[in-house]
C-alpha cells in the first residue's frame, strides 16, 4: 500500500481520544471517546470513564462504566470515589468530608413519599417512596435493585445516599463484568455500559444470601400473576412466609418496557403511623420519582400518558437541535421529525422505527401506554394478593 493511500485511509478512520488525570495513591482515571464519520455532535452522548492502577493499559480488575457526557462535575467525583474504593484505595478528589457529611444529613431530612400514602378499600396501604434520582439513564435496573435492598434491610435514609448508591452500582457492575467473561455468559461491555436485563439482576440477587430466594424479578404483569397463583413458586411461598410473620420483607423488581421499578411487601414498624395496618404495606421506588399516585382511573391514566409524551416531545426537540444535521434546519422541520420520527437505514435494510433514536410519536405513545400499564397492573396484582392471602389466614 502507498503512503498516500495510508494517509488516507487513516484520514477516515475512526480517531479515539483519551484524557487522563491521577486521582490517588497509584491509580488514575481515563475518560474516552470516538471521534468517526459518523460523528453528528461532540462531545459525543456518552463516553468510557476508566479507573485503574495502570493508565497505559486495561486491566480485568479496573473499574470501568460509560457515562453521559453532560454529567456534571459533582456527579462524576461521586463516580470516582466510589470507583477509587471499589479498587480498595483512597480518593484524592475534591469533594470535602464535609460535603459528604452535610450530604448525609440532607439524604436524613428529605426521605419521604412522592405522594401521600394510599389505602385501598381492602386495607392494603401502598406507598410510593421518594428514592434517588435518576441521571444516568442507563441504570435503572441498578436503582431498583438498590431501592429493594434498602427498603428490605429498612435502611430508609440511604435511599437518597448517592454515594452508596454509586459504591453498590460499581460493585456489582465490576462483579459481572468479571462473571460474564469468566462464564462466557456476556462480554464485560455488556454491563459496564451501565444496563442491566434480567439475568444480570438474577445473577446478583441469586449471589447475596440476604436477597436469595426473597427477591422476585419479572418483567410483565402476566408473568408475576402466574409466580403469585403458583403456590410453590419461591415467590408464593415466600409471601406466605411474611404474611405468617416468619419473613421481614419480600422484594420485587418489576420490568416495564424501557424501565425497572421496584416494590417491596414489609409489615409497618411497631408503632409507626402505619402500624395499625392489617396487611402488608407495598412500597413503590421509580427511581425519577414521577407521582403514580394518578393511575386509579382511565382519564388520570390518560392525562398521565399525555404528560409524559409532552415531555419527552420537548426532550427530543432539545436533542435535535443538538444534532449539526438539524441545528439550522427551520422549527417545522423539527416538529415534524418529532411526529414522523427520523428514519434508520442499516446495509440497505429500513430499520424497525422502535429502534430510531429519534422513533415517532405514536411510536413512542405506544411504550408509554405499555410501560404505564405494567406499573399500574404490577400495583394491582400486588396489592390484590396481599389482601387475599390475609384474607385467608
Amino acid at each position: 500500500m502507498s503512503a498516500a493511500q495510508t494517509l488516507l485511509n487513516a484520514l477516515h478512520a475512526p480517531v479515539r481520544l483519551e484524557w487522563k488525570a491521577k486521582i490517588g495513591e497509584g491509580l488514575h482515571c481515563v475518560l474516552s471517546a470516538e471521534l468517526s464519520q459518523e460523528s453528528a455532535v461532540w462531545p459525543p452522548p456518552k463516553a468510557i470513564l476508566q479507573i485503574t492502577h495502570d493508565a497505559s493499559a486495561s486491566c480485568s480488575n479496573d473499574v470501568q462504566l460509560k457515562i453521559p457526557t453532560n454529567a456534571s462535575p459533582e456527579q462524576l467525583e461521586t463516580i470516582l470515589r466510589a470507583g477509587v474504593t471499589v479498587l480498595g484505595k483512597t480518593c484524592d478528589c475534591d469533594a470535602s468530608s464535609s460535603a459528604a457529611a452535610s450530604t448525609d444529613q440532607a439524604c436524613n431530612d428529605q426521605v419521604g413519599t412522592v405522594s401521600s400514602p394510599t389505602a385501598s378499600e381492602n386495607c392494603t396501604g401502598q406507598i410510593q417512596v421518594a428514592c434517588l434520582q435518576q441521571w444516568h439513564h442507563d441504570v435503572c435496573g441498578h436503582h431498583a435493585l438498590y431501592s429493594t435492598k434498602c427498603l428490605m434491610r429498612g435502611e430508609s435514609s440511604a435511599l437518597l445516599d448517592e454515594d452508596t448508591f454509586w459504591l453498590n452500582a460499581l460493585r456489582d457492575i465490576t462483579a459481572l463484568a468479571d462473571h460474564g467473561e469468566a462464564s462466557g455468559r456476556w462480554p464485560r461491555s455488556r454491563v459496564t455500559c451501565g444496563v442491566a436485563d434480567e439475568c444480570h439482576l438474577q445473577y446478583l440477587v441469586d449471589s447475596d444470601e440476604e436477597l436469595k430466594e426473597h427477591v422476585t424479578i419479572v418483567q410483565d404483569v402476566e408473568e408475576l400473576r402466574e409466580k403469585l397463583k403458583d403456590p410453590g413458586s419461591s415467590t408464593s411461598k415466600s409471601l406466605e412466609a411474611l404474611m405468617a410473620g416468619r419473613q421481614k420483607a419480600h422484594g420485587f423488581l418489576l420490568g416495564a418496557a424501557v424501565h425497572w421499578y421496584a416494590a417491596v411487601a414489609l409489615w409497618p414498624e411497631e408503632g409507626s403511623s402505619a402500624g395499625s395496618k392489617c396487611c402488608p404495606q407495598l412500597l413503590f421506588c421509580d427511581s425519577y420519582n414521577r407521582d403514580f399516585a394518578t393511575l386509579r382511573s382511565e382519564e388520570a391514566f390518560e392525562a398521565l400518558l399525555n404528560e409524559r409524551l409532552d415531555t419527552w416531545r420537548d426532550w427530543s426537540q432539545a436533542r435535535l437541535l443538538k444534532d449539526t444535521k438539524w441545528l439550522h434546519r427551520p422549527e417545522e422541520h423539527i416538529k415534524r421529525a418529532v411526529e414522523e420520527g427520523v428514519e434508520e437505514w442499516w446495509k440497505g435494510c429500513r430499520k424497525s422505527a422502535l429502534f430510531w433514536r429519534f422513533p415517532p410519536s405514536d411510536v413512542k405513545r405506544q411504550l408509554l401506554c405499555q410501560e404505564l400499564g405494567s406499573v399500574k397492573g404490577y400495583i394491582d396484582e400486588l396489592t390484590s394478593v396481599l389482601h387475599r392471602q390475609r384474607g385467608t389466614d
